[in-house]
C-alpha cells in the first residue's frame, strides 16, 4: 500500500509538472506537441487516473491507520496544518503574491510556446464541424 502511494505520488508530481508547462490546447494540438511520446491529452489522462488511484489508496490507508490518525487530528500539529492549508487556499483563490506568481510563471511558460512560431491558421479548429471548416 505504501509503495503504491509512493509511486502514484511520483507520477502525479511528474505529470503535474508536465501539465504546468505544456502549451495551451490549440498550440499543443496544432503543433502535435508531445513529451516522452505522450501528447497533452495523454498526460492529462495519466494525471487523472493516478489521482483516482491515489485517492482510493489514501482512503484505504486512512481506514487501516485510523487509530494513529485520530491522535494526529486532535493535535497542535493538525491545527497548524489546517491554518497553512487555509492560507494557501485563500491566497491562491484571491490571487495574492506569492501565489499569483505561480500562475503568472505558468502563463509565461505556456505563452512562450507561441513566440516566434507560425500563426495557427484557424484557432480552435478542433471545435468546428467539417461543414463549418
Amino acid at each position: 500500500m505504501d509503495l503504491v502511494l509512493f509511486y502514484t505520488t511520483a507520477i502525479l508530481i511528474i505529470s503535474g509538472v508536465v501539465l504546468y508547462i505544456v502549451p495551451s490546447g490549440r498550440v499543443a494540438y496544432f503543433t502535435g506537441w508531445t513529451l516522452f511520446g505522450l501528447d497533452k491529452d495523454e498526460w492529462s489522462n495519466l494525471h487523472i487516473i493516478f489521482a483516482i488511484i491515489m485517492t482510493i489508496f489514501v482512503i484505504w490507508h486512512l481506514i487501516v491507520n485510523w487509530g494513529i490518525l485520530k491522535r494526529y487530528l486532535f493535535s497542535l500539529e493538525s491545527l497548524f496544518s489546517i491554518i497553512i492549508i487555509v492560507l494557501v487556499s485563500a491566497g491562491t483563490i484571491t490571487q495574492i503574491q506569492p501565489f499569483k506568481a505561480v500562475s503568472q510563471i505558468q502563463n509565461n511558460i505556456k505563452n512562450s510556446w507561441e513566440e516566434n512560431k507560425v500563426d495557427i491558421p484557424i484557432p480552435h479548429a478542433e471545435k468546428f464541424t467539417l461543414k463549418g471548416l
